[in-house]
């Protein structure tokens, strides 16, 4: 009995053995796969990944991790002899080797000394895995160093030019590398800066790349807010740029940036986002010291830059459709008895922000002397009407939309639900409307709104009362510049001109031009300083503070330039001015308080006094009407 123990003695203990081997040789691989996991949920998780660091750094530590695993049982093997503090001696010298395979120092045999392992098959592998190690482990300390002197080179170079004007992205895409573009035609010794920009094998990154490499850009890999940009020189401006594809990251890198350098002086910063958090979150942050901040609305920035641009025309006056603004169509084509108002009707397709934000402006800026408009919206959405209904109550309510009331603005918004625009139904829809002066097809997608807007200009031209010199002027969203460059004169077979204005491509809507120092941005601040005097001049900075007076002055710069061009005379101007601005109120989504004292007045709650008609307004609030229109 005792003899048949003792012969399966040294099988058992060759068993425990091989277990040995075979766990360590598990926690090794376990080891790898999860550094490789953790790469790639940091590679696609940038909020992780600016709170546990690179996907690169990972990889690194699970590969280290990996060969000390696999090195223990061989090293225990080699070490059998040792005594004292045996397990510490074989994790020193697992560990002393791995360290090595990153310095190209290590002995390659150590791959071959498997002789210990009692499996033949456990042994290959381990053999296997320790050779990939020790290719893989070198390539890893030679892209670290590579990446170690680039971060440093980027920081020399931006220590260099700590002199000149700085211009900081918090990411490289599409949108950031034509306003960069722009910037630095503009100014030739700009430094232009992109930070989170991490090396990937894509073809649009590449070019990104290359792109920025052309403009001298200078790259951090690191998060705009773990860069320290004080030691910029304090008399040269310093403009940060929140302008990643994640909106909310956006927000919290802006709010970042504020407290950071919300005290520097000549500090600018422009948060990209259209979501209505980020102006209550930035209105809500601290802005007390020199930095101004700016939210960029692309959607809305888009569509009064386009009013304005109407306008504000310079040069051939020819009637084209890139030369012809709203109203000057509408007169042409739809010629009225004198003393009758010329019908300007729009026609939006699709309600999503770019249409909703077209229909609240249409609202206001079509308030003219001589002019009375009615705007047709269609979308897919069965519920279009209500949502809109629900942005701005006042402006759809029946008791006001198309009524015709003494000393009121007058807007006829008709949102027509469930309209698929690629049947004949809609078709019908549209050539059922009377003096059509206007479109924008605005459905989400370039291809939609190409399609679309041929479409439309076809049915139009079916039309007889809209056919030939009579059609109205159409307007497409195209982001891709390179399509609107191929579409600005197309044709038909026949050679006839479709006539189509294509709006909204990234070089013209993301031009310093537009974003930095736009015409209308000076032109709204002048008449909001205008304002400011005659109530408070510490409201000066609200400007830049709050969207509420941003965008208020905008509007108002727009509709001061339209009647410009339509000849109304300057005493009328206030009159008008006050029309429009109850017109712009209620598409804000404000009402009326039900009485004209100020203390009725509840911005919270968007109930204004002041919504009422010229005649009844209080005579100290006159004044601000002429003076925010430059009277």
């Amino acid at each position: 009995m005792v003899g048949s123990v003792l012969s399966v003695f040294p099988a058992m203990m060759a068993s425990a053995a091989a277990m040995k081997w075979y766990w360590w040789f598990v926690l090794a691989v376990s080891a790898l796969l999860a550094s490789v996991a953790v790469w790639i949920h940091l590679t696609w998780n940038k909020q992780r990944r600016e709170r546990f660091g690179t996907p690169f750094y990972a990889f690194f530590a699970g590969v280290l991790v990996s060969a000390t695993f696999l090195l223990i049982p061989i090293y225990a093997a080699q070490l059998s002899e040792v005594k004292e503090w045996r397990g510490l001696h074989v994790f020193v010298s697992a560990l002393h080797h791995a360290l090595q395979m990153f310095t190209i120092d290590a002995d390659p045999g150590i791959a071959l000394k498997t002789a210990a392992c009692p499996s033949a098959f456990l042994s290959t592998l381990y053999s296997v895995l320790l050779s990939a190690g020790m290719i893989i482990a070198p390539m890893l300390t030679f892209t670290f160093v590579i990446s170690f002197f680039r971060n440093l080179s980027s920081y020399l170079r931006y220590a260099v030019r700590f002199p000149t004007d700085a211009y900081v992205f918090s990411e490289l895409n599409e949108r950031s590398i034509v306003l960069a573009q722009s910037i630095k035609k503009n100014h030739r010794w700009a430094t232009i800066v992109f930070t989170d920009v991490y090396d990937r094998e894509e073809e649009a990154s590449h070019d990104l790349a290359q792109k920025a490499q052309i403009i001298r850009a200078i790259c951090f890999k690191k998060d705009i807010l773990d860069i320290n940009f004080r030691f910029h020189l304090t008399g040269r401006k310093l403009f940060f740029f929140t302008i990643g594809t994640d909106e909310t990251e956006n927000i919290n890198q802006s709010v970042g940036i504020i407290k950071a350098y919300g005290n520097r002086k000549n500090c600018h910063l422009f948060v990209f986002s259209t979501r209505i958090e980020s102006e209550l979150i930035l209105n809500a942050t601290d802005k007390k010291g020199s930095i101004r901040v700016r939210r960029i609305d692309e959607v809305q920035s888009l569509i009064y830059q386009n009013l304005f641009t109407q306008v504000n025309r310079k040069g051939d006056a020819a009637p084209d459709v890139r030369h012809e603004n709203i109203f000057e169509r509408a007169k042409r084509i739809n010629p009225t008895e004198d003393g009758e108002p010329v019908p300007i009707t729009a026609v939006i397709i699709g309600t999503g922000q770019h249409g909703t934000e077209m229909i609240k402006a249409l609202a206001w800026f079509c308030q003219m002397d001589g002019y009375r408009v009615t705007i047709h919206a269609f979308d897919q959405d069965e519920k279009a009407k209500e949502k809109f209904t629900q942005l701005c109550p006042e402006l759809m309510e029946e008791s006001f939309n198309g009524k015709v009331i003494e000393g009121e603005a007058f807007c006829d918004i008709r949102i027509h639900n469930k309209v698929d625009v690629q049947s004949i139904e809609f078709v019908k829809e549209i050539k059922k409307i009377k003096d059509v002066s206007y479109v924008l097809v605005c459905l989400g997608t370039d291809e939609m709104n190409i399609r679309t807007a041929v479409t439309l200009r076809t049915a139009f031209e079916q039309t007889e009362e809209r056919r030939g010199e009579r059609q109205p002027i159409i307007q497409a969203i195209v982001y891709n510049s390179d399509e609107i460059g191929a579409l600005e004169s197309i044709t038909n077979f026949s050679g006839d001109r479709y006539d189509i204005d294509f709006i909204g491509d990234l070089e013209s809507s993301h031009a310093e031009e537009i974003i930095i120092s736009s015409e209308l941005q000076e032109r709204g601040y002048k008449g909001h300083c205008a304002w400011a005097k005659l109530s408070d001049d510490a409201y000066r900075q609200k400007f830049w503070d709050y969207e509420y007076y941003y965008r208020s002055s905008l509007a108002a710069a727009i509709h001061a330039q339209a009647m410009e061009a339509c000849g109304i005379p300057e005493c009328r101007r206030e009159i008008v001015e006050k029309i429009r601005w109850n017109a712009y109120m209620r598409s804000e989504g404000f009402i009326t308080s039900g009485s004209a004292d100020k203390s009725s007045r509840n911005d919270l709650a968007k109930m204004h006094n002041d919504l009422v008609r010229y005649g009844v307004l209080n005579e100290e609030e006159k004044p601000k009407d002429r003076a925010v229109i430059g009277l």
